[in-house]
């Protein structure tokens, strides 16, 4: 993949749409967008390939949206590991729901397959540069590009805003700040090189705690794969490394031994709310809203929402007016018709007792879980843009 890691004089001008963020939601709207002609510059603060705490478990819808995008065969060439059962480990109980159909794949492959698909398509993409919202005007969005060398302007006349939870464009004055909930928990992960053997390919394994809950998984190249969603006081008081493993510890789940050497990174709150933003700017993906997916759905979200906010964008620019609101509308359809089942247990995760009764219930009468799996394997399905 051409990536540049500085700014080039090639960036030094105006463009159609300007995306902020490359992770799943940003390259699949930078794809589509350059498929239709559109000039698309995709810019990223980190530098490529880089790891991200969460996401490396994709749905079956996942994956069935990632084949009518047409990269269905280029992330399994990556070496996309099936994915079969999810695990879920109390202190007392432990229940298998099985998840047929789905990848594990590394963010640092995933994002790297979907970044060069951009480019191959005409998308410009530069990595490690931020990007800080200038200027909003009648016309368009002046955009700040910021590295160690220096700093350039350029100018928009769309954005779509899909730099995660809190990306340096989300901190700027003129974006409209999201409503973060009071009982948010933050994010922690890291990666791990030598994983107990307990841990087999194919398997999450979830950790359930009262400071929160843990999930593990093998990655294609054996490393393992550790994402958690903690109390803030539990980080506070231990710190990430020492909170996962005693969640890990008390749901007899093994500790690999170098989980405290590991390289950990945070994520700000998790649950938010994102409110509408300004004319000619569109938020997508978990620069939206966040609620915490549980299996692998967020990724389908981000690629459903990328393919959807393109049209938008596209309509924009063709000169049709209120496509920012219809957007708005369209994001609460793809996130609100999948979130509940990620409330609901996002909900029962908080309170260990529930938690015990639940997977015993579960393990007694597996069927329960079906409708629940139905769910989160539906079939994609047509919106109304």
């Amino acid at each position: 993949m051409k990536l540049a890691h500085g700014i080039p004089d090639a960036v030094l001008r105006s463009w159609e749409v300007v995306i902020i963020g490359a992770g799943v939601a940003g390259t699949l709207a930078a794809l589509h967008l350059a498929r239709a002609g559109v000039d698309v510059l995709l810019v990223d603060r980190a530098r490529f390939p880089r790891y991200k705490v969460c996401g490396c478990c994709l749905s079956l819808r996942a994956r069935r949206l990632l084949a009518e995008a047409g990269l269905g065969e280029a992330v399994a060439r990556a070496g996309a590991l099936p994915l079969r059962d999810f695990q879920i480990h109390s202190k007392t109980n432990r229940a298998l729901i099985p998840l047929p159909g789905g990848w594990v794949l590394s963010r640092e492959r995933l994002d790297s397959i979907l970044a060069e698909a951009a480019c191959d398509a005409g998308a410009t993409f530069i990595n490690g540069v931020r990007a800080e919202c200038d200027q909003i005007g009648p016309e368009g969005v002046r955009i700040r590009l910021i590295n160690p060398l220096g700093s350039e302007t350029v100018e928009a006349q769309s954005v779509i805003c899909a730099d995660g939870l809190q990306g340096s464009f989300l901190r700027s004055p003129q974006v409209a700040p999201a409503r973060v909930s009071r009982r948010a928990r933050v994010g922690a992960g890291c990666l791990v090189d030598d994983a107990p053997k307990t841990y087999q390919p194919g398997t999450i394994y979830m950790a359930c705690g009262a400071a929160g809950y843990a999930g593990a998984v093998l990655l294609e190249d054996q490393r393992l794969n550790i994402a958690a969603a903690l109390d803030v006081d539990a980080v506070r008081a231990h710190g990430p490394a020492r909170a996962v493993g005693q969640l890990l510890a008390s749901a007899r789940l093994p500790v690999p031994g170098d989980i405290e050497q590991a390289a950990w990174k945070g994520t700000p709150a998790l649950t938010r709310r994102r409110l509408p933003g300004p004319r000619r700017m569109f938020f997508v993906g978990d620069a939206a809203g966040y609620v915490e997916p549980i299996t692998g759905e967020g990724i389908a979200w981000a690629i459903e929402g990328g393919k959807v906010v393109a049209e938008h964008v596209k309509r924009l620019l063709r000169g049709a007016s209120g496509q920012e609101a219809q957007w708005n509308a369209a994001w609460r359809q793809i996130v609100g018709r999948h979130q509940w089942p990620c409330r609901v247990m996002s909900q029962i995760l908080r309170h260990p007792r529930l938690v015990q009764g639940a997977l015993g219930l579960v393990a007694v009468r597996p069927g329960l879980l079906n409708p629940l799996l139905r769910h989160i394997n539906a079939e994609p399905r047509e919106l109304h843009t």
